[in-house]
This record gives structure tokens, C-alpha cells and sequence, in this order.
């Protein structure tokens, strides 16, 4: 009888308080686990004790981030701006090499997941050493849009070795899927979607109607691909003009965000959350009369958090910069919701937009989560190794 194949998980986080990736991770082993063996290698966190026995710390411990923006001392910046593809990389090939002479069993499924995007130079290492291994290849988001090197130049050769040595390679959106699919028409065959999905069951919230009412932004912002500053200019110009109708309106972004929007904004009515747990975040979502992401530049994804948005019956306002956004498509099924284009759309839009949600709450209950969904065990199925 053939043993059935172990999944082999290689990404530095296995805290979302030190990587928001790190979630994604959590579900996709919990979904597996079930069905396969796991081996999970990861890097040591300060103050976690190890989760499951199926876990294996190598390497340096990985301090948590902490407080409302994401800052770097020089030390680190001026690293981040040599060492390409990013400063992980002497970090994953470690993890490969350890792998390769302590783990490594010939019927392995080995799936690196990044950020970091040198994760995957552990699966170019098993390509070169062990020939035979199945390599998926989760990359999230395209490579260059991670990079912060100034050989960043480097990236899309990088990204494109990747793609063509790795046995399957998943995005987790359609939107990356289709613009993949146009770079490298030879490796078609390869792409498939994963979506993030929720990470919170929205089914049993319970909407709070008290003021004062708040527009919220869950997650992480980015320079220079998810800058945030121009949405926030436009959320305090309407603020202002709602404040005259004497409406108070708070604005809050729930996560860690990117210094320079901290910097320019930590003086308005505009509160900045450090990332808090599941329980603490659907207390948010429930207080939130409305949701508004930040847009992507010059970016084919979409923002992951999209769908978890769709998941909660709260009014959404979505920037972005064209109307050819993937967002834009994604949110044709959401009934209640707000495009608005950067640069094109106008204030007095969005003002009626909230206006319109302050005077009436028209947050609906959101259907049963869909619990236990097989997307990766379909996936290792449909494998058939």
C-alpha cells in the first residue's frame, strides 16, 4: 500500500500578529489536516510557545509587530533596499537545507507561501536536489509589487523562473489569475485560484446602532501599492460637510498601517487600531455603519479583505483608480455598495452615499458562513498523487 503524500508548508510566520499571510496559512492547514499529514516549517515567534507537534521552528525568532504603523529603523530600511529579492532570503534557504537533510520524504507535496517572496527560492532549491518533488507555489500577489530592493528590476525574471519551475501555482484572485495568465500563456495549465476567503463567521453578529456612527477600514496599508492618503483626504473633506449637518461620523483603520498616512492623519478625527484578535474585530465590524477599502496602484489584484467585506451585509465604499479594477466586477453581486474612482468621482457622490447611511442603517444579516470549504483539499485531490 502507498503512503499517502505529507504536505510540506514552508513560510517564516506563524503568527498574524508578525504577518497578516500567516492567517491564510491557519486555514489552509486546518482544512488539510484532516486528510493528510502536515509538516509546517517556520521560524520561531517571541512570546509563542509552539501550537502542534506538526510545527518545526528553524532560524532567528521573528519579533511581533506591534502598535499602529509599520516603521523600519535605518538599519533595517537600508537592508530591505540591498538584499534582493528581500531580507528573508538567507532565512528560506536555511529552511530548504534543513528540510532537504532532516525532513525530507520522497512522496512529499511541498507548498511554499509567500510574502516573502524568497520563500520560493526553497522550492528552486528542491528542484535543483530533489528533482522529483511536487512544488506548488503559493504567491499571493505578483512578485514586484512586494519588492522594496533597488534590483527590484530582478523581480519578474524571478517571478517567471518560479512560475515555470513550479508544479502549480496559486493566486488568490481572479484578477492575478487572468493577468498571469496573458504574461505566461505557456504555463496556463498551471494557474488556479484559492481565494482568501473570511477568517470570521459573520452569521450570529449583532449590529450595533449606537453613535457616534463609524466608516471602518480593516487591514493593512502599503506604500507605495496601497498608500491610503488620497481616500482618507476625501473621508475628512465629507467628514467636515456631514459635521456641518451636525452627523458625526468616525473614521477608524483596524490594522497597521504605513507611517506616512499615520503621520499625516494622527492629528484629525481619524483613529488608527492596532491589529487586534477575531473576537475583537467582528466587535468592530459591528459597530461599523459602513466599510471603505483602500485602492490598489497600478496593481491587478484585488484587496484580500474584499470578500471577508462581502461576507458581513455592511454598506461597502470601494476606491479605486479605474473603472478596470477587479474589484469593480467582484462587487456586482454585492448589493449595496459604492464605486469610487480616484481622480474621477466626486465628493458630493460620496457624501450622499453616506449621508444617505447615517440617517438609515441598512446593514443587512449576512447568510450562514460557509464552513469547512475543501478548496485546497480539492485541489490535492484533483492531484492525484
Amino acid at each position: 500500500m502507498i503512503d499517502k503524500s505529507r504536505i510540506v508548508i514552508f513560510n517564516p510566520f506563524d503568527s498574524p500578529h508578525a504577518n497578516p499571510r500567516s492567517i491564510r496559512i491557519q486555514n489552509l492547514i486546518k482544512e488539510i489536516q484532516s486528510e493528510y499529514d502536515v509538516l509546517f516549517i517556520t521560524n520561531p515567534v517571541k512570546g509563542l510557545t509552539s501550537r502542534s507537534s506538526f510545527i518545526k521552528y528553524h532560524g532567528f525568532t521573528i519579533q511581533t509587530q506591534k502598535g499602529n504603523s509599520i516603521k523600519n529603523n535605518i538599519f533595517t530600511s537600508i537592508l530591505k533596499k540591498i538584499i534582493w529579492p528581500d531580507v528573508l532570503l538567507l532565512n528560506s534557504i536555511f529552511h530548504g537545507m534543513v528540510y532537504i537533510f532532516k525532513y525530507y520524504k520522497s512522496n512529499d507535496i511541498v507548498i511554499t507561501v509567500s510574502n516573502p517572496v524568497s520563500v520560493h527560492c526553497i522550492g528552486i532549491l528542491l528542484k535543483i536536489f530533489r528533482k522529483r518533488i511536487f512544488w506548488i507555489a503559493d504567491i499571493g500577489d505578483q512578485f514586484q509589487s512586494a519588492n522594496q530592493s533597488i534590483f527590484g528590476f530582478f523581480s519578474n525574471l524571478f517571478e517567471s523562473y518560479v512560475i515555470r519551475k513550479a508544479s502549480k501555482i496559486v493566486t488568490n484572485s481572479n484578477g492575478i489569475l487572468s493577468h498571469l495568465k496573458i504574461l505566461y500563456p505557456r504555463c496556463e495549465n498551471k494557474f488556479l485560484v484559492i481565494h482568501n476567503g473570511s477568517s470570521i463567521d459573520f452569521s450570529d453578529i449583532e449590529f450595533d446602532n449606537s453613535e457616534p456612527y463609524i466608516i471602518s477600514y480593516m487591514g493593512n496599508s502599503y506604500e507605495p501599492i496601497r498608500s491610503g492618503i488620497e481616500e482618507l483626504k476625501v473621508l475628512s473633506e465629507v467628514q467636515l460637510l456631514l459635521l456641518k449637518n451636525k452627523l458625526h461620523l468616525d473614521i477608524q483603520l483596524i490594522g497597521r498601517q504605513n507611517s506616512s498616512l499615520v503621520d499625516k492623519f494622527q492629528s484629525s478625527n481619524i483613529h488608527f487600531i492596532p491589529h487586534c484578535n477575531s473576537d475583537e474585530l467582528l466587535q468592530h465590524y459591528s459597530k461599523s455603519r459602513i466599510l471603505f477599502s483602500l485602492a490598489n496602484k497600478n496593481y491587478a489584484g484585488m484587496p484580500s479583505k474584499l470578500e471577508e467585506y462581502c461576507s458581513t451585509g455592511i454598506p461597502i465604499i470601494y476606491f479605486c483608480y479605474s473603472e478596470e479594477d477587479p474589484g469593480v466586477s467582484f462587487l456586482h453581486q454585492y448589493k449595496n455598495h459604492l464605486i469610487f474612482i480616484i481622480g474621477t468621482s466626486s465628493t458630493s457622490m460620496l457624501f450622499e452615499f453616506i449621508d444617505l447611511h447615517l440617517k438609515e442603517d441598512l446593514r443587512t444579516k449576512p447568510p450562514k458562513t460557509m464552513k469547512n470549504q475543501s478548496y485546497w483539499l480539492k485541489l490535492l485531490e484533483d492531484l492525484n498523487i
